[in-house]
């Protein structure tokens, strides 16, 4: 006789054969009948009211997937878009100060690797894929990261092939096919909620074509909300940023997608381009001022009244340049909600660190009616010591706390509390000792996703059909 455990009853099997053939009876103790009879009858009087009380109540989002598998009842309560706004609402105190979040590092363009962070609380949602590793690893097709909003990814397959994934949930939506010119240059995912439900935008500049005083960049925009691409036309002098070379992936803060601009040959970053998709002006402006300053065009899609628009926005005074501002020696993220900007560099034997903010009121603080003059808060300028470390780069801001950064030391990767020299070790590069030129590569081309989870996952809208 064997015991087998299933649908958490146990049942015992009873092993016998026939015309050579083998075969099982189960047979189902009376105190497991029992039992299903007791749940079915309270599932025939309990009422929607408590059972979204007591779901409301489960300490984890991870509990809430397994409940909604149970059957179509609770999936159906557990999908009301009024449980997910009284869920987050119950929840909200908890995730106040240290929601959980994971930070993704891929290490090349194309590269379909990633490493995981996992915060003490993700690794509770995640269970035992946070150990495995690899959010990616179910899906057959190759996929790559290429942008991020609170707890979803932008994924592509091809150039013209995206999709927007839940690696909590395992939801997979995908996009109709982008417009394809030819290699895309950047792309950039822009999140937003509205009445708890996803809302987004995705960006592509499919083109730069040089001409003599200015780039033409060819653009497309996909909306949530039309389930389909618009195309359009931007132009930017070439004064401001004459190679017009793309650094790394897109950053959504307020809004707004921030990319990485380089400059001439050897002279590295040069500014940043802010994308925006929604709200914009239609009219160009240009000044400069002691702090940053603004160029931008603007192109409306011929179906959305929206037009988007680009603007140039400077590096803050007192960063460095030339070699100071290569690839692996600077890095943007946000934190809060803000967007922020690093700069690390060697200097007698131990490293500085500078870290500014972009003041987002700074125009109505100001009473300002336009955004050509920004401003750049220097909110950390520190010396990091680290004995017998060669090299050091950030990878990563801390989404929640001001004061705590990710970096690389060599090849060991530590949260680090800046100003107070406290260093955590929580992980190493996955091929072990890396040689200088390899490291050079992997600064060069490495980008970092952070997913920040809410209280109930994202659920991600169905397309609208066209």
């Amino acid at each position: 006789m064997k015991t087998c455990l299933v649908g958490g009853s146990v049942m015992d099997a009873l092993e016998e054969r026939s015309r050579g053939k083998r075969r099982f009876v189960i047979s189902v103790s009376e105190d497991d009948s029992t039992e299903a009879a007791a749940s079915r009858k309270f599932m025939s009087i309990v009422t929607d009211d408590l059972l979204l009380e007591i779901f409301i109540r489960l300490p984890h989002a991870r509990y809430l997937i397994q409940q909604s598998t149970v059957c179509k009842r609770w999936l159906s309560l557990l999908s009301d878009p009024l449980f997910t706004r009284r869920f987050n609402q119950f929840h909200s105190h908890e995730l106040s100060h240290s929601p959980p979040y994971t930070i993704l590092i891929r290490f090349a363009h194309s590269d379909r690797r990633i490493y995981e962070v996992f915060s003490e609380k993700s690794k509770i949602l995640f269970g035992a894929r946070s150990i495995q590793g690899n959010h990616l690893h179910f899906m057959t097709d190759p996929l790559r990261v290429k942008g991020s909003f609170q707890d979803v990814l932008l994924t592509s397959r091809f150039y013209h092939a995206y999709s927007i994934y839940n690696p909590l949930t395992r939801q997979r939506v995908p996009l109709p096919p982008a417009p394809n010119k030819g290699l895309q240059e950047i792309c950039g995912l822009l999140g937003g909620l509205k009445d708890s439900q996803l809302c987004y935008k995705v960006l592509l500049i499919v083109r730069a074509i040089k001409y003599e005083d200015q780039y033409r960049l060819d653009a497309a925009v996909f909306s949530s909300d039309t389930g389909k691409w618009c195309q359009s036309t931007l132009s930017f002098p070439r004064t401001l940023a004459p190679m017009f070379d793309f650094w790394g992936e897109c950053v959504a803060s307020n809004g707004i997608l921030y990319c990485f601009l380089r400059g001439g040959s050897g002279e590295g970053l040069r500014g940043l381009a802010a994308f925006h998709l929604s709200n914009g002006s239609s009219s160009s402006s240009s000044s400069s001022s002691s702090s940053s300053s603004s160029s931008s065009s603007s192109s409306r899609c011929s179906t959305d009244d929206e037009p988007i628009r680009i603007q140039f926005i400077h590096l803050p005074v007192g960063f460095g340049r030339g070699w100071r501002a290569s690839r692996e020696r600077v890095y943007h993220g946000v934190v809060q909600g803000s967007l922020r900007l690093s700069q690390l560099i060697k200097k007698k034997g131990n490293f500085v660190l500078k870290v500014w903010e972009l003041n987002p009121n700074y125009n109505v603080n100001n009473n300002k009616d336009d955004d050509d003059d920004l401003e750049w808060l220097l909110v950390h300028e520190v010396t990091v010591k680290r004995n017998g470390t060669n090299r050091m780069f950030v990878v990563g801001f801390h989404p929640n706390k001001g004061d705590v950064i990710f970096m690389f030391c060599d090849c060991v990767l530590y949260k680090y509390k800046i100003g107070q020299e406290e260093y955590k070790k929580i992980g190493q590069l996955p091929d072990g000792k890396f040689s200088k030129d390899m490291l050079d590569q992997l600064t060069s081309h490495m980008a970092t996703f952070t997913l920040v989870h809410p209280s109930l996952p994202t659920l991600i809208p169905t397309i609208p059909s066209v």
